[in-house]
């Protein structure tokens, strides 16, 4: 196993020129300050080199082997191209942060962990914020961080979060369904839930931030930031942080206003600013967010359920970045005129706001690389 991630981590220490220029085109993005091309966000196959080292390992065997692990997400890391910056997490799954207020995540072979047993309310309403302690997963999950760190030391792949989400989902997670329930039935319940779940997600992401920072995951040359999901970097001073809304599209306007928002916001304010992740669509809670002043970029899990011309156009209006793949959410003749409405409808006087991800095979990367440059070149000319 060793062989081969010493020629993965060597393939992507050769590339550091490279990556230091991704993450510097990407933070001028962010800063609002034009470039002749704007960053586009490649993924493609693995180098020819790689093609027949061994396949990854299964979602379970990777949670108790830290080589394992790391072996996954650098088979991930070196399909990256154009201006994506490869990145890598412990991948403990979206049970880790709830596990500070004590579940315990599941794991399977074919899926990522997940919470199976939630906390009932009798359990949940006798803790206080200030018990609130990192949990042995959690611990693992940290420990798995710093060997991470030790092994891309000479390289511009970067560590990113441990699977973050927001409050209402870490509610969700904790409780279980029986969540939607109290949001009718004890209001007060749901408000210190929810305020456990803030503080947890304060107390797990200072440390995750914190360790970040002093193992050098958070800079390269003059630009810091954090990583996100092989290919984002968000600058620290926008605050580098996604947050997820996934629950939330489930709720009505009024609980939005009352439980989502507030939480969220406490969150935005205590790390300055971040991204929001949602899947699924809840037109309330798409105008909160794009309203909301320190959140700095927005990224749909499903894309084609929105109006995305719609979208680039408020993401331009409101200075924030739209982030992701939008290829099935237009209609388009080419890939050129793809790349040429998303940069199009995104555009407000000499910048695109958005981060577009593209997927592509290796024998394209040049003709996708040109299309995509003739487009940014006749989006220009249109000023």
């Amino acid at each position: 196993m060793n062989k081969y991630i010493e020629k993965m981590i060597e393939h992507l220490a050769d590339k550091r020129d490279i990556h230091k220029t991704a993450i510097k085109r990407q933070s001028e993005l962010w800063s609002n300050y034009r470039t002749d091309t704007p960053p586009i966000l490649l993924h493609t196959q693995e180098p020819e080199d790689f093609k027949d080292f061994p396949k990854a390992f299964d979602y379970e065997e990777i949670q108790f082997d830290n080589e394992k692990m790391l072996y996954n997400g650098l088979k991930s890391a070196i399909t990256t191209a154009g201006d994506s910056v490869p990145s890598i997490r412990a991948n403990k799954g979206c049970g880790i942060y709830p596990s500070l207020l004590s579940v315990n995540s599941t794991y399977f072979k074919d899926k990522m962990p997940w919470v199976l047993r939630h906390l009932s309310k009798k359990q949940l309403s006798v803790i206080e914020p200030d018990q609130i302690q990192p949990s042995d997963e959690f611990k693992r999950g940290l420990e798995t961080m710093v060997y991470m760190a030790d092994a891309l030391k000479g390289t511009d792949c970067k560590l990113y979060p441990l699977d973050l989400q927001g409050p209402i989902d870490t509610a969700h997670i904790v409780y279980g369904d029986d969540f939607f329930y109290d949001l009718y039935d004890d209001p007060a319940f749901i408000h210190h839930l929810l305020n456990l779940s803030t503080q947890a997600i304060i107390k797990g992401c200072e440390q995750v931030v914190s360790l970040l920072e002093s193992t050098g995951n958070t800079r390269s040359g003059n630009f810091q930031f954090i990583a996100h999901y092989n290919n984002l970097i968000m600058p620290l001073e926008k605050g580098g942080i996604k947050f997820s809304e996934d629950t939330t599209t489930l709720l009505n306007p009024d609980q939005i206003d009352e439980y989502a928002i507030p939480y969220l916001q406490q969150l935005l304010n205590r790390f300055n600013g971040g991204y929001v992740h949602y899947c699924g669509k809840n037109n309330h809670l798409y105008r909160r967010i794009m309203e909301t002043d320190n959140v700095y970029g927005i990224n749909f899990g499903n894309p084609e359920m929105h109006d995305m011309k719609a979208v680039l156009t408020d993401c331009a209006v409101c200075d924030k970045i739209y982030y992701g793949n939008l290829n099935q959410a237009f209609s388009y003749d080419d890939i050129y005129d793809y790349f040429y409405k998303c940069l199009k409808y995104s555009k407000n006087g000499p910048i695109s706001h958005i981060l577009l991800v593209h997927s592509c095979q290796l024998n394209e990367l040049e003709s996708i690389s040109v299309a995509w440059k003739t487009a940014a070149d006749n989006v220009a000319r249109c000023e």
